[in-house]
């Protein structure tokens, strides 16, 4: 095929492939990259992927060149090449684009035989009829006219207006048009009647284009949504995407240029990896329409004048008819938006609601509601995003009814396997052609034959309509993968506007019984997300706050949110933690924390058979008979260390770094507070890292937005400078036994570097970063994301908050200075870790140590020497704070 104005490589190339040498091909390609145009370097890589038949190349290469020059006919040419393969009549298509393109006659010869031999094969496409409808606007429908004419071939489309009863001088203007047919009302009969007499106009096959007479049409936009209907033989019709339009079509915002759109549409325009997705409806501004399925479902319903819902309407029979709508992403239109209807706004307004309830009426005995059909539960998209794995995902909705919601998901997750389980027929139907959809009755529902098949499953406000739903959801929780999240969506049991004497009645589930069906089922509760919340007045609260009280049952928040997602996983069986690492927790004369926390974990500590030591040294023994109360239930995973009261703190934390008082040896050891606990999502990521051989597993909690849950560091310095903060809880940190402790511990040296009994208060940091400062390299694994979470229990609290300014100037300073040189810029840590709100960074908590009488003008002369160091709150505010002044 000839080309003009090739440079001397390029000419070279082409030379060498019209010779079929390929490897000298390639070697041009590789030493001369920068002397090829880009464009160039797409062709001439994609013929090469022909002569090698890897398709997959071509395509890729294909799009790339697309990407640099959306009108490059021999682009187009190859394009036709690659889908002749596959189905000959987008292939036919690409040759007519090449063709409009092609302003080379020995080309153009060439691409109208290739066209030619198709037809004379039956293959060809039908034209597009593009009905436009004028009222008024001459100078829009002019200018959408124009463009169809600039970026459309002849051959693809015939040009129909229908003029409903202009006053302007629109009719004069149409009649002098050569290439329309046109069609003048003396009155406005509207929409969908002014559409249907357009498409009667039109030739017997051609599919049918509604286009209104408010928009643009940009370079490529009808030939990707024709490639898209003619994708396969379950496409009825295709709709744009724009930046004026609902339904989720819109990419771009509106109120840009003409020029900065037809920049958008130049590059988004072009073949895509996952241009479809399947939709229960497409906005009728950019709908085209398969002829032979329009024949089948009959045209526009005129019961819908002037306008509204005829689109839905249609593309509903569409999909009744076993036929799919399809939105092309990249099929962009500029729709400049509601230049008729939108004159007079509460007109609309009106006339939306009524064409609303005519399209429900209509379809009652389908069981369509507005929230089955029409709703878009974008909060659960959010939701499902937050917990949705990086890569590929299964996922299985029930529910879900109509699918609309399901059209959304596919958009953003275009590379995952969406199914569903919807239990009315006709709903079924309908989500079927948007998602593989089985109509099934829940309570008879049967998981084994995906036993394991689906990394997310979500339930939307189906559990309450089922006769047994713990029984339901055991047949979900087949269905789950090991590591499977389970998201179920529920009403409250009662919201403000239930608050009487029966409250709750009518609704199966508050969070509370929720909790407990999931551990029926062996899931474990990871979060509880409310949406969709109300505002409620002063009085409303306090009524709420009277019922609550009165209900154990229900929580205050239980009226704040519509609805809760209640997020789970599967509960694992094959975690085993055993000698891989054992827990220590100090406690003292605190029973009623011990026996809170361990209503929250004991169950999984036992199941990954994670054993527990209590060290108490309590004076009474309420701490012993709680610890003895689970023993005898089984949980022989609890032990109880009896600790002298008199022992000195420091001594007490020294005999757990000593492992004193353990009866078998472990790999790790974890020296938790006694109010807290972490869940299962944690254990399974501990366990992961407990596992290999690393000196320090640190749960990186203050890097909850870590895309990276588990990651290595080998150098001391940087994480002194990453976790340094939050190396200052002993909570965080898990120590390898043999080589952070034991006979790597020199407990004497210890003491004399850090005179512990005037600091012990970050011993915790202390050993850590002196142990790794020993280790040449260290190894250290941290845990970061959302899935690292410690709990801590309401009965427990720190006993320090009011002594702060004084543990974090003085001590703090001190322990960081006498650190080893091999922790640099300490001074950054010191007041990044000071600043922080909950130490001695908010002046509200300054302000209450001030009115407790603790931060007095004597205290603050005390301090003052040291505040800068440790605050970025400014020194004159401090004093104003500690002299009560205003």
């Amino acid at each position: 095929m000839a080309t003009i104005e090739l440079n001397a490589v390029e000419k070279q190339l082409q030379e060498a492939l019209l010779n079929q040498e390929y490897e000298q091909v390639q070697m041009l390609l590789e030493k001369n990259e920068s002397s090829i145009r880009p464009i160039y370097q797409s062709i001439f890589k994609a013929s090469l992927a022909f002569a090698a038949g890897n398709a997959e190349q071509v395509w890729r290469n294909i799009a790339e060149g697309l990407q640099i020059d959306g009108n490059n006919y021999e682009l187009y040419m190859m394009l036709g090449d690659y889908y002749a393969g596959y189905n000959l009549q987008q292939a036919y298509l690409c040759y007519e684009n090449a063709l409009f393109y092609c302003n080379v006659e020995e080309d153009r010869t060439q691409i109208q035989a290739v066209i030619d031999n198709l037809t004379e094969q039956g293959i060809s496409v039908p034209k597009a009829g593009i009905v436009i409808l004028s009222y008024n606007l001459l100078d829009m429908t002019r200018d959408c006219i124009e463009s169809i004419r600039k970026t459309t071939p002849d051959s693809a489309r015939e040009i129909i207006v229908v003029d409903n009863a202009s006053k302007d001088k629109s009719v004069a203007w149409l009649k002098q048009q050569k290439d329309i047919k046109l069609l003048c009302n003396e009155e406005n009969c509207g929409f969908p009647m002014g559409c249907n007499q357009g498409i009667r106009m039109a030739e017997k096959e051609s599919d049918i284009m509604l286009l209104n007479n408010d928009t643009i049409m940009t370079p490529n936009a009808l030939f990707w949504l024709r490639m898209g209907l003619y994708e396969n033989d379950q496409v009825g019709s295709t709709g744009s995407v724009s930046n004026y339009v609902a339904n989720g079509q819109a990419v771009i915002e509106n109120g840009k240029t003409e020029g900065e759109y037809l920049t958008f549409a130049a590059k988004n325009n072009v073949p895509m990896e996952t241009p479809y997705v399947h939709k229960a409806s497409l906005v009728g501004f950019a709908l085209l329409l398969k002829r032979c399925v329009l024949e089948k479902t009959g045209y526009l319903d005129e019961r819908f004048s002037p306008g509204n819902f005829e689109d839905n309407d249609i593309c509903l029979r569409i999909i009744l008819s076993g036929y799919r709508n399809v939105l092309c992403k990249n099929s962009f239109i500029i729709h400049w938006g509601s230049k008729s209807f939108g004159k007079v706004p509460q007109k609309y307004n009106t006339l939306l609601e009524t064409n609303q309830k005519k399209f429900f009426d209509k379809w009652k005995l389908l069981d369509l509601t507005s929230e089955n059909y029409l709703e878009i539960r974008m909060d659960l998209l959010d939701i499902m995003t937050k917990y949705h794995a990086q890569s590929s995902t299964n996922i299985m909705t029930v529910g879900m009814g109509c699918g609309t919601t399901l059209s959304y998901l596919q958009a953003r997750f275009p590379h995952d396997q969406i199914f569903a389980i919807e239990q009315q027929p006709y709903l079924a139907q309908i989500s079927n052609q948007i998602v593989d959809t089985v109509c099934a009755n829940l309570d008879e529902w049967k998981g084994d034959d995906l036993a394991g098949a689906f990394d997310m499953i979500l339930v939307n406000e189906t559990l309450e309509f089922t006769k047994n739903p713990e029984t339901v959801l055991k047949e979900l929780v087949k269905m789950l993968k090991q590591d499977g999240k389970l998201l179920i969506g529920f009403f409250n049991r009662a919201f403000y506007e239930r608050i009487d004497e029966n409250i709750g009645q009518d609704i199966l589930f508050d969070r509370n019984s929720m909790q407990k069906l999931l551990a029926n089922v062996k899931m474990t509760v990871d979060d509880w997300m409310g949406i969709q919340p109300l505002e409620i007045p002063e009085q409303e609260q306090k009524r709420i706050q009277k019922v609550a009280a009165q209900n154990p049952m229900l929580r205050q928040d239980d009226f704040v949110a519509m609805q809760w997602i209640c997020i789970a996983e599967r509960q694992r069986d094959d975690i085993k933690f055993g000698d891989k690492m054992v827990v220590c927790m100090p406690t003292c004369g605190h029973p009623n924390v011990i026996e809170d926390v361990l209503q929250h974990c004991a169950e999984v500590y036992k199941r990954y058979a994670l054993d527990v030591y209590f060290y108490d040294s309590s004076k009474d023994e309420e701490t012993k008979k709680v610890i003895e109360n689970y023993q005898a239930k089984g949980y022989d995973n609890l032990y109880y260390v009896a600790v002298d009261p008199e022992m000195p703190v420091i001594d007490k934390f020294e005999n757990i770094y000593l492992l004193k008082g353990i009866q078998k040896k472990y790999k790790y050891m974890w020296y938790l507070r006694e109010r807290c606990w972490c869940e299962e999502k944690t254990l399974k990521l501990m366990y992961q890292a407990v596992c290999e051989d690393y000196d320090l597993v640190f749960m990186d909690v203050g890097h909850p937005e870590s895309k990276e849950e588990i990651s290595i560091c080998n150098n001391a310095n940087e994480f002194y400078h990453r976790c340094g903060d939050y190396a200052t809880s002993m909570d965080t940190a898990i120590y390898n036994v043999d080589t952070m402790l034991g006979n790597q511990f020199d407990l004497a040296e210890f003491h004399g570097k850090y005179c512990l009994n005037q600091r012990r208060g970050f011993l915790f940091f202390l050993v850590i970063l002196e142990q790794l400062s020993k280790k040449i390299p260290p190894t250290i694994c941290l845990l970061a994301g959302n899935q690292v979470t410690i709990y801590h229990s309401v009965l427990g609290h720190s006993s320090w908050g009011d002594r702060r300014i004084w543990i974090w100037g003085k001590n703090w300073i001190g322990a960081n200075e006498k650190l080893p040189v091999c922790y640099k810029n300490k001074e950054e840590v010191i007041k990044r870790t000071a600043s922080l709100p909950w130490i001695l960074g908010d002046k509200d908590g300054l302000i209450e140590l001030h009115r407790k009488g603790i931060l007095t003008p004597e205290y603050y002369e005390e301090i003052k020497i040291f505040w800068e160091q440790v605050s970025d709150i400014p020194l004159v505010v401090l004093k104003k704070i500690a002299y009560g002044i205003n």
